[in-house]
């Protein structure tokens, strides 16, 4: 028999809420070569959506831009700062952060691009090194991210 707590408990929750409890995690790679981490991040279970280019990248936010009903259309941003623009990845995340998003983000930088690294680091986003393993980049999206699994 259900414990009564938890029906009243669900009642209380948003049609969105409700779907994003029973649906994967939104991820978007904004990556020019993105296909291997979204066919891993695919393979473990997340709905990914790719972006090659700054603009693809501004289309797909700006689709699903947050409104007072519906919160960030993504539950994760991994973003190559090198992406092609424009807008540049930093650019997109710099408009993210002025409307007051809070949606996670992984800057994906090259090991000598200290100033990205500074200035993803100044917006909140969380920098992996571009030489990075498959399986780190994993790690960083199980401890951001819900599990689907």
């Amino acid at each position: 028999m259900r414990d009564p707590r938890s029906v009243r408990k669900a009642r209380k929750l948003s049609l969105e809420e409700a779907w994003r409890s029973v649906l994967p995690p939104r991820l978007l790679v904004a990556a020019v070569d993105g296909g291997r981490m979204a066919r891993r991040l695919r393979q473990d279970g997340y709905h990914v959506d790719e972006a090659p280019d700054g603009a693809e990248l501004v289309r797909r936010l700006g689709d699903l831009a947050p409104t007072p009903e519906r919160r960030e259309p993504y539950d994760l941003l991994i973003a190559e700062a090198s992406l092609p623009g424009p807008p540049s990845s930093l650019g997109v995340l710099r408009a993210i952060r002025e409307v007051d998003w809070a949606v996670p983000v992984v800057l994906v930088t090259d090991p000598g691009d200290v100033e990205s690294r500074r200035e993803g680091h100044r917006l909140g986003a969380r920098i992996l090194d571009g030489s990075f393993d498959i399986d780190d980049l994993r790690t960083l999206v199980v401890n951001t991210v819900p599990s689907p699994r």
